[in-house]
């Protein structure tokens, strides 16, 4: 092949690259148009090329978006700081997910310097993000700001004790009054920040459900997390998948199992000897937990499962009752506050209807008075005519 037949060749594959590239461009600028103000383009296999089109839309878009996915694609830090300029004036969203992509902390120090323009933002998911210490101490700082968070999600990330650490002052201060799920699962923490989490967890009353799986926890963890299940009214759904979870674990958690309503631990080492002890404890105690996840461990006898699973049962029927019992007492409670106001408005109908009446009466006096005021009047002209 010539030299002539080369440069042929290149740009005939220049012109068939830009056209897929035009094609690609076009698609997903169509897709995006369509979703309007949920835009949702997970899982698609979009890269930095692909961003730079989401990025142009986003500088374009007149619509106000309320959903920002992006997550499961390989988008980098330089494709998602280019989304960065133009989603920063998108302020109505409340749900951003941008986990699972090739963004480090890198990107994630670029969110974290706009994120105080997302007032109405409920929902922050960066799973895989490279996250560190450092960028998440960052992260921290700007949370406050976020009044309406209910669920952060940075599972499969490198915070460390430092971090969670750093967290866990927010918790125990109640600087995210709404947030109620908490995503922490596959992160490198030991019991020097998992216990202070436990403790500042003790007091609080917004996180219902809390994930802490792949992480790995000694008994000294286990004994603050008993304490703090055992006081904590609000808690009521926590993983605990693959930490290595023990029968020693379980002799410790398993008392203190009082308002939690599901618990998941799933790969774990647990045995029958376990399950037996929790049916036990589950006939003598008033414990409200009526899921209990226990796939992959090392549990032998099937009827186990069963009986335990059957009182699991007669626990969420007993919820469900004492809900509907709650319902039905709210529902009253609301019958009777309307029927008050009814009766209230009705008073306040017959105070208004008297004041009328009154004011009636009174203008009808003020009118007999100067009837009696003209016939008077009127009777002395008479009087003066005749005696002329």
């Amino acid at each position: 092949m010539n030299q002539s037949e080369k440069e042929i060749e290149e740009e005939q594959f220049k012109k068939e690259f830009e056209e897929r590239v035009e094609k690609r461009k076009a698609w997903l600028m169509e897709q995006l148009k369509s979703c309007g103000k949920f835009l949702d383009v997970s899982a698609n296999k979009l890269d930095d090329l692909d961003a730079l089109t989401i990025a142009l839309y986003l500088h374009e878009c007149q619509i106000e978006l309320t959903l920002f996915h992006i997550a499961t694609n390989s988008i980098t830090d330089r494709g998602f700081i280019d989304m960065l300029t133009g989603l920063q004036w998108h302020d109505k969203l409340k749900e951003i997910y941008i986990g699972n992509n090739q963004i480090s902390e890198i990107g994630v120090q670029g969110f974290i310097e706009i994120s105080s323009s997302f007032k109405q933002l409920k929902i922050l998911s960066m799973s895989s993000c490279s996250i560190d210490d450092n960028t998440f101490i960052q992260l921290c700082y700007a949370l406050p700001e976020l009044k309406n968070l209910q669920q952060l999600q940075v599972p499969a990330n490198n915070i460390s004790d430092f971090g969670l650490i750093c967290f866990s002052t927010l918790l125990a201060t109640n600087c995210l009054p709404n947030l109620t799920v908490l995503h922490f699962g596959n992160n490198p923490l030991t019991s020097k920040s998992l216990v202070p989490l436990f403790q500042a967890l003790k007091k609080n009353k917004t996180i219902k459900i809390l994930y802490l799986n792949d992480i790995g926890m000694d008994l000294q963890t286990i004994k603050q997390m008993a304490i703090c299940l055992k006081k904590n009214k609000y808690l009521e759904e926590l993983n605990l998948g693959n930490t290595g979870f023990s029968n020693a674990a379980a002799q410790i958690l398993w008392p203190n199992l009082k308002y939690l309503k599901t618990l998941r631990l799933w790969n774990n080492h647990l045995t029958d000897k376990a399950i037996f002890e929790f049916i036990n404890v589950l006939e003598k105690e008033e414990l409200r937990l009526s899921y209990l996840g226990l796939q992959d461990n090392e549990i032998e006898e099937v009827d186990l499962i069963e009986d335990l699973n059957g009182l699991l049962k007669q626990n969420e029927l007993i919820d469900q009752l004492t809900e509907q019992i709650e319902n039905d007492v709210e529902e009253e409670n609301e019958k009777k506050q309307i029927s008050k106001m009814i009766e209230l408005n009705k008073f306040e109908e017959i105070e208004e209807k008297l004041e009328e009446l009154d004011k009636l009466s009174t203008q009808q006096v003020q009118d007999e008075e100067e009837i009696n005021e003209l016939q008077g009047i009127l009777k002395t002209k008479k009087d003066a005519q005749e005696q002329c």
